[in-house]
Order: structure tokens, then sequence, then C-alpha cells
């Protein structure tokens, strides 16, 4: 038997101090480029878990730029969306568009992985 686990890598420990609620479902930005998905309400102040692996979510989406299977996204201006990767916003590093969204869509699905 393993011994040395400590916890299941897919989901990860949050503690929101954003000075906001959370939605579930909400994009979380952890930092450093890590996202992950709110897997049920977390009130400002309270401890949640995020999903941070092995799934793929719907995201809000910035519209006015394509996004296309496989390729990588940043984070929107507003914290909780998702957009395509240009100077001045976060590319998230651990997933990527799960399926091509129209420039005039307004969400995406990405994997998170």
């Amino acid at each position: 038997m393993l011994n040395v686990i400590q916890h299941d890598s897919k989901y990860y420990d949050y503690t929101n101090s954003t000075g906001s609620d959370i939605a579930s479902g909400q994009l979380v930005h952890i930092g450093n480029g890590k996202i992950g998905v709110a897997i049920n309400a977390i009130p400002n102040g309270s401890k949640g878990t995020l999903q941070i692996a092995d799934i793929v979510v719907e995201f809000p989406k910035v519209a006015g730029n394509e996004l296309t299977a496989g390729s990588s996204a940043a984070i929107g201006p507003d914290g909780n969306t998702v957009t395509a990767v240009s100077s001045g916003v976060t590319t998230i590093t651990n997933g990527f568009i799960w399926e091509t969204a129209a420039s005039a869509a307004t969400v995406a699905k990405f994997a998170l992985g």
C-alpha cells in the first residue's frame, strides 16, 4: 500500500479572500496562471474546494476573439472569464481550450488537467 499520498491532486483546498462570494462553477485564479473551478459556492472568508484537473468545464468567454480547440487561453479582465492570450492578461497554465469557440460565443469549453 502506498502510504505517502497526501491529497487527491485534482482537488485544491481554497480559502476565499477575494472580498466577494464565489459561485459554484466559477473560474478561480489560484495564482501563477493556475486556475480551478469551484465545486460548491464559497462565501467570502470561507474555505472551499476547487477542482484543478481531470474535468472539462464551460466558462464565460470574452466576446470578440475566437478560441481554437487545443490552444491556450488567458484569464479575462474581470477574473472569471476566459479570453485569447495576449499581452496584459495572465495565460492559464493548467489547461487548454477543449472545443473551438467562435468570436461571438459567450462561453468556451475548457479542459483542466
